[in-house]
């Protein structure tokens, strides 16, 4: 049997059950680890506070208009669970430090075109909205680390 593989002759290699056993509980893992990295979505915080936006609303200017009154929450909107649009890491990262304020009518799925494009709206609302809060965290810190190194 000339040209013929190990296959082809019938001859296979052969894993022990431990190892193939070790082998699957390896990927399940790493499936599972994989998945809880991101955490931008997670159960609503207790009694959040409801925003209305509509489709003229501006994140930058309703976003001055909070910091002025020392308001860092960031913006949320409704999927499968609360979504923290822009920000992967909210829960791990900023949840300790600024709040959420929830869209009100928000949701993963639209009935019409009307619904559908408010949620597009509300969700890019709220991605812009929220890199203004990180940004303006971000020079927080930098004046505090400034003052302390003074």
């Amino acid at each position: 049997m000339v040209g013929h593989s190990a296959l082809d002759r019938g001859i296979g290699v052969r894993i022990p059950v431990s190892q193939l056993f070790l082998c699957l509980i390896s990927a399940i893992l790493i499936l599972i680890c994989g998945c809880s990295k991101n955490d931008s979505k997670k159960e609503a915080p207790p009694n959040p506070e409801y925003i209305t936006i509509t489709l003229q609303s501006d994140p930058h200017a309703d976003f001055a208009e909070a910091y002025k009154g020392g308001d860092l929450r960031m913006v949320a909107v409704h999927g499968y669970a609360i979504e923290v649009p822009g920000v992967k890491n909210y829960y791990s990262a900023y949840s300790g430090k600024v709040g959420l304020k929830v869209i009100e009518g928000t949701s993963d799925s639209s009935d019409d075109d009307a619904e559908f494009e408010f949620n597009y709206f509300a969700r890019e609302y709220a991605r812009h909205y929220n890199l203004l809060v990180v940004l303006a965290l971000r020079a927080e810190q930098d004046s505090i680390i400034d003052v302390v190194g003074d």
